[in-house]
């Protein structure tokens, strides 16, 4: 967990991720420390990513740039929202995670899209992508 340097965490952003101030002031660390990790343990430089949407790639590219720190992720990302309405032209095209996940017959599972990513994509992805080139 990255431990915020300029704000704590609000009521709104511990109902949606579980995650407490208590948390961070514990166990958190700093972006820095966690972008380091990335590369070392996960090659994340050379490895494709997947977010739904493409809030995550926004904000980790501002929150590099910001901190003055080296982006830690390859440029090859998949923002599976918009794969999820090329792969199902009969839904709109801009739909929620939620609605997304109930066409597939998935649930949710935790507080947060990213646990859920590794199954969408394999959904998605059966025979194009292999799933020891995707990082999340």
């Amino acid at each position: 967990m990255v431990k915020p340097q300029y704000s704590k965490v609000s009521p709104f952003c511990t109902e949606l991720t579980s995650i407490t101030q208590q948390m961070l002031d514990d166990e958190g660390i700093l972006l820095e420390d966690a972008l380091d990790i990335l590369r070392a343990e996960y090659d994340s430089e050379n490895l494709t990513w997947a977010s739904y949407g493409n809030y995550d790639l926004n904000m980790l590219q501002n929150q590099a740039r910001r901190f003055n720190v080296d982006y830690p992720l390859s440029d090859d990302h998949i923002n599976v929202k918009t794969l999820f309405g090329q792969m199902h032209p009969t839904v709109r095209k801009s739909v929620g995670m939620a609605r997304a996940l109930d066409e597939l017959n998935l649930k949710l599972e935790g507080t947060t899209e990213a646990w859920m990513m590794p199954g969408i994509l394999r959904r998605f992805c059966t025979g194009v992508c292999s799933s020891n080139n995707l990082a999340f």
